[in-house]
């Protein structure tokens, strides 16, 4: 192979190493929300050359939530308690659908030769050991935090917004009396707890999905583990959103073996469930999800939500452009959920558009099997996810990429089709069969 030819075949991978491997290092320096529409610039510049320009089938419902969104700019000066802080918000929401949207197309142009899928399940793993670990010591020293370059670089009049001092301050963990006592939740390398929480749901798939794919048992093994000690860190996080969205997306896999006759792959799932829930019954962490469960601020959360819907009731067509503040200290109306964001922000058409895209893809990739099973669960899991936390600015790209993933692999692989009546069922993730239907070109993509 010429030098070129590997350069070339290499070339589309730089994204995964610099977006993702390195998101903690962005992170540390204080850009990590803004390392997407960064980097989204050059792979947009790269998606201009070719042609044609391949979209996935469904692809027009997303451009007409971008459309959508775009437009409710025009809603912004009609908020209550208007100010030049919404617009700033506006802003950087938009250029993180946008560059969403460059992530999919991206990875989508790339055959499995040029970005192979365990590529990308391994950089998806290495960045959640490196979310474990610093949650792990965000857990143990949770009073580290300090200003970040981005920070001192920063005029005053923008570091002491109170937004964007969110996005570019570091700190390890959060402090709360959910218990009754201080404890506390892991933030890094990201803004919230939630984000944590959200983030470390969306990325187990990726790395079960790697142990699948993994043929050398010491790999496996260390994998198996590395998932087993994660168990720890996620309870203590205290996120019952984690817990919920990480827990559906299991079962729906479960279920899903179970309807395709996977036997093996099946009874694997419901032993790994079995282990733990043995770990977190025989230790001390059963009792953390019993407090935490008798200790809520649900009463919060559904004012937050009543707020939301009557905003939303305010304006149903376009929104407000950006989450409304209200005249108390809290935090502004429709910004605890990605449901929520959508409603208040950009309107009812909008979130159908945004819910429709991704439902849509649920349905059609819903018969790819192997490691696409845990890969579709991603978007399942975001889907889930969308009434209490946002998916702003990590976790939309992570459901881009698997999104990608899956598009690519019903237009370049085959479907699992069902097995005729005779036929004795596989016992495990077995290969895909050809696919009804390839991805269209530009013009029948938006059809």
């Amino acid at each position: 192979m010429s030098l070129r030819a590997a350069l070339d075949r290499r070339s589309g991978r730089w994204p995964l190493y610099v977006v993702f491997g390195a998101f903690p290092l962005w992170w540390a320096l204080g850009i990590g929300a803004f390392i997407f529409p960064l980097a989204a610039i050059p792979m947009a510049l790269s998606l201009l050359t070719r042609r044609p320009l391949r979209l996935p089938k469904g692809f027009g419902l997303w451009l007409g939530f971008i459309g959508w969104m775009l437009a409710s700019a025009m809603m912004l000066h009609l908020a209550p308690q208007a100010h030049s802080g919404r617009a700033l918000a506006f802003v950087y929401r938009g250029s993180l659908y946008l560059s969403a949207t460059v992530f999919l197309l991206y990875f989508y142009q790339r055959s499995s030769r040029q970005v192979p899928v365990k590529l990308v399940l391994g950089v998806m793993t290495w960045l959640l050991a490196s979310v474990m670990l610093l949650g792990v010591a965000g857990i143990v020293v949770h009073h580290v935090e300090f200003r970040t370059v981005t920070e001192r670089l920063l005029p005053h009049s923008l570091e002491a917004n109170a937004f964007v001092h969110s996005l570019v301050h570091a700190q390890l963990a959060s402090g709360t009396s959910l218990l009754g006592f201080k404890v506390a939740r892991p933030i890094a390398p990201f803004n919230y707890t939630n984000e944590w929480g959200a983030n470390v749901a969306l990325l187990i798939p990726f790395a079960v999905a790697l142990v699948y794919m993994t043929k050398r048992r010491r790999v496996r093994v260390l994998l198996v583990m590395g998932l087993i000690a994660s168990v720890a860190p996620i309870i203590i996080s205290l996120n019952k959103g984690l817990w919920l969205s990480l827990s559906v997306g299991v079962v729906l896999i479960a279920l899903r073996l179970a309807a395709r006759g996977r036997a093996k792959a099946f009874i694997t799932v419901l032993l790994a469930m079995a282990v733990v829930a043995a770990v977190v019954l025989l230790t001390p962490l059963g009792h953390v999800i019993m407090d935490r469960l008798a200790h809520s601020n649900t009463a919060t959360r559904s004012s937050l939500y009543a707020q939301a819907q009557q905003s939303a009731a305010g304006s149903p067509v376009f929104g407000y452009g950006s989450p409304v503040s209200t005249t108390s200290q809290g935090p502004s109306v429709g910004t605890h959920g990605q449901l929520w964001t959508l409603l208040v922000s950009n309107g009812i058409p909008a979130a159908a558009l945004y819910i429709g895209f991704f439902g849509y893809s649920l349905l059609r990739f819903r018969r790819l099997q192997g490691q696409y099973l845990w890969l579709h669960a991603v978007i399942f899991i975001g889907l889930v996810q969308m009434p209490y936390y946002n998916a702003l600015p990590v976790e939309l790209h992570i459901m881009m990429v698997s999104l990608a993933l899956l598009a690519r692999a019903h237009a370049e692989e085959p479907v699992l089709s069902p097995a005729p009546a005779r036929a004795r069922p596989s016992l495990a993730p077995g290969p895909l069969q050809p696919a009804p239907a390839q991805a269209g070109p530009l013009s029948a993509s938006l059809q």
